[in-house]
């Protein structure tokens, strides 16, 4: 009897031996050849008609395919597992935005376009494309949107991620600017992630007029 208990001692604590060890490890990094399907639901409610939209992105031998038999592309699923996977940002970044200067200047012309007044005195689109094109305006201006509040706007999404080797879920009700932040659980970086690479990689694998789709996109932005 004592031999036998003092053998179930010894199989208690490797077990929690291991267990402990595969807690302290990191989690594996998938990529595009782990991953099984991908669902997605996306909605919205507010101020006007309720929104939503579903669908699950499924690997068909080397290729993926959303249920309406629509394909999608390997690179938007890598981009996503790459951003979902990486250190995450604890802050808006107007650069991780791609809000750069020369991306700032790219987007001037339709800027200008929209607003008349810049295009109507040389002094005044002077200021104008000297301020529109500053990367600390566009950080400021997106740190102060971050702080904003109201009630009237609730999109929401959720993203499962399924693996021969786990599962990865990112999740977020924000109305600020590409839906960030995302919270992010499971693989090695778990937590609130303010990367718009996220935001940028799940409106890749949205169809046209999918509900959030235009939120997450980078001309939301500008």
């Amino acid at each position: 009897m004592a031999l036998l208990l003092r053998f179930g001692v010894r199989v208690f604590a490797a077990a929690l031996a291991a267990m402990l060890l595969a807690a302290t490890q990191p989690a594996q990094r998938l990529h595009v050849s782990d991953v099984r399907s991908i669902t997605i639901d996306s909605g919205w409610s507010g101020l006007g008609k309720p929104s939503t939209y579903r669908t699950t992105i499924t690997r068909k031998g080397d290729a993926f395919v959303r249920d309406d038999g629509s394909a999608v592309a390997s690179n938007a699923i890598r981009a996503l597992l790459r951003a979902a996977q990486e250190t995450h940002l604890t802050g808006v970044s107007a650069a991780n935005a791609g809000l750069t200067g020369a991306q700032l200047r790219w987007y001037l012309p339709a800027a200008e376009d929209a607003l008349a007044a810049a295009k109507s005195d040389a002094n005044v689109r002077a200021v104008f494309v000297r301020t529109f094109t500053d990367p600390s305006r566009a950080q400021r201006w997106m740190s102060d949107e971050a702080r904003t509040m109201h009630t009237d706007d609730g999109p929401s999404i959720r993203i499962l991620i399924s693996s021969t080797r786990g599962t990865i879920a990112l999740a977020s009700r924000s109305y600020h600017l590409l839906m960030l932040p995302f919270e992010v659980d499971g693989g090695p970086a778990s937590g609130a992630a303010y990367d718009a690479r996220i935001s940028y990689a799940i409106a890749s694998l949205l169809p046209k007029g999918a509900t959030n789709k235009q939120r997450l996109e980078e001309r939301w932005l500008v």
